[in-house]
């Protein structure tokens, strides 16, 4: 087991047991989803360390993206800000702009990962960043545009660090699924 794996097994392990806990304690399940980007960005900020070259470049594109996504995230900007100040905050669109970001981050990620041009590589690419578009509008889609993101990762192997954040991504993402389709 490669280093980036025995990472993601150990993120993924540690939500498990803390997961676990509260079902045993609680009788139900809470995944901790707004952690989900801090330890995205931490695994990113540390594969980043790890590798080098082409790696390198695309962890540090991916890390950029999950920062925006880190920034739109409330859960973040309230350790920051006070009540007050936060009404006056949400009101001027900033997280909405950091979400933005973030999928233009993730566009440019996607593009850069996938950049093989055959013909089935372009339609499944214009299939993501049209998911990815519509997610400017329609948040949920996002879920979907991971999905082929996985799939396409899954099956290329294109670069092996990356491909461990995107799993990571996934999983993170599916907790958070299961959490709301659970309580």
């Amino acid at each position: 087991m490669i280093k980036e794996q025995r990472a993601v097994f150990l993120c993924i392990l540690t939500l498990i047991v803390f997961v676990g806990t509260i079902f045993f304690e609680k009788g139900f399940f809470a995944f901790p989803f707004p952690l989900n980007e801090v330890f995205l960005f931490v695994l990113s900020a540390t594969f980043f360390n790890w590798n080098s070259g082409e790696s390198k470049r695309l962890i540090f594109s991916f890390g950029i993206a999950i920062l925006f996504r880190l920034l739109s995230q409330v859960f973040i900007w309230s350790f920051f800000l006070s009540e007050e100040n936060f009404d006056f905050f949400e009101s001027i669109f900033v997280l909405d702009f950091f979400y933005g970001l973030y999928l233009i981050s993730l566009i440019y990620f996607s593009v850069s990962l996938f950049k093989e041009k055959n013909k089935t590589n372009l339609l499944l690419r214009g299939l993501l960043i049209g998911f990815l578009l519509i997610s400017f509008i329609i948040p949920e889609v996002e879920f979907f545009a991971l999905i082929l993101m996985t799939i396409m990762a899954f099956f290329l192997k294109r670069n092996e660090a990356v491909y461990f954040l995107i799993i990571l991504f996934f999983i993170l993402e599916l907790f958070k699924l299961i959490t709301f389709l659970s309580n």
